[in-house]
């Protein structure tokens, strides 16, 4: 009866030792997990060359952007054959034009850009992970938001995001350098000529990440904090309370009729730009809050996964590691 004991102890023992080490592997290799999806391909072939989908108010540019304009003022340029489809915006003034964000860099955005304008554009990336980034070195005039630790990487009076920032390591992209042209301070309103938008510091997804605001056409760019398709709120930099007090001050800026133009459409609901509304924030804060208050519970170990309404959801850290306060 004795020896059974022991026997069964030491099993118990040895499957808790087994459970320690995954835990500890997926702890220590836990970058290199999220990053294997974050970093999932740099070309897709979901759509052919040359037969590209056609959606109604999407004009190919060639076999690789697409062109959409939200309104007179304001074009969608995308990449959807690139696996994560990403979506860029030109947001036209009467002296100048802002491009928010220039994509991976598999392809030259310039050209798409100058066939839509021909006033001076200044660059801004929503962030600096690798897929937002790409094809920044092209731009002569370039904005970064205003905060100490990306003052302080400039050298020699060039920029460079640190790996963590950029994330392209995994893929051997190498990280831009390029000079800063403009720091716009988080709060600041930045003119366009008879166009104003509002610069808005809001980390959640990155530290770093900034959404520009146009009250008087009530539309709210977003980056990748908010868009189509699965949240990644597990990424070095990234923070579920940053998430949660980022959306409650955007829901106090916005209202029930703007338009969040985002950054990706991963759930791949066509060629034409991932487009929420109001909704998918309040949405948002109260999965979050679920999540803050223990009440929602998600599926899966890491990331943890939870759905937040039929087109989004939430990607996070393993939730003993997620601090609130």
């Amino acid at each position: 009866m004795g020896l059974e004991i022991i026997m069964t102890s030491m099993i118990i023992i040895g499957f808790i030792i087994i459970i320690l080490v995954v835990v500890v592997i997926l702890f220590v290799y836990r970058g290199t997990i999220d990053l294997a999806f974050f970093n999932e391909g740099l070309e897709s072939t979901d759509y052919t060359a040359g037969k590209p989908q056609v959606t109604e108010g999407v004009e190919w540019f060639d076999d690789w952007y697409t062109i959409q304009f939200i309104d007179e003022k304001t074009v969608s340029i995308g990449e959807p054959r690139f696996k994560q489809l990403n979506y860029h915006y030109l947001i036209i003034g009467e002296a100048f034009a802002i491009l928010f964000d220039t994509g991976p860099g598999i392809r030259d955005i310039t050209p798409v850009v100058k066939s839509l304008t021909s006033l001076p554009v200044i660059t801004v990336p929503s962030h600096l992970h690798w897929d937002h980034v790409g094809n920044i070195n092209r731009f002569e005039r370039v904005a970064l938001l205003d905060l100490l630790n990306l003052r302080e990487s400039v050298s020699n009076g060039f920029f460079q995001p640190t790996p963590e920032q950029h994330l392209g390591k995994s893929k051997k992209i190498p990280r831009p350098k390029f000079h800063v042209t403009e720091w716009w301070k988080p709060g600041e309103t930045v003119e366009l000529g008879k166009r104003m938008l509002q610069v808005i510091h809001a980390p959640g997804h990155a530290p770093e990440s900034i959404m520009l605001f146009d009250p008087d056409r009530n539309q709210l760019f977003t980056g990748d904090f908010i868009t189509m398709g699965d949240l990644l709120a597990y990424l070095p930099g990234s923070s579920l309370k940053d998430y949660l007090d980022t959306t409650c001050k955007l829901l106090s800026m916005t209202n029930e009729k703007t338009l969040l133009l985002t950054a990706h459409d991963v759930a791949r609901e066509g060629d034409s730009a991932p487009l929420l509304a109001y909704k998918d924030l309040t949405d948002l804060r109260d999965t979050l809050q679920g999540i803050k208050n223990g009440t929602l519970f998600g599926h899966g170990l890491y990331p943890r996964r939870y759905i937040i309404n039929q087109k989004l959801a939430i990607l996070t850290d393993f939730p003993w590691l997620t601090k609130w306060n």
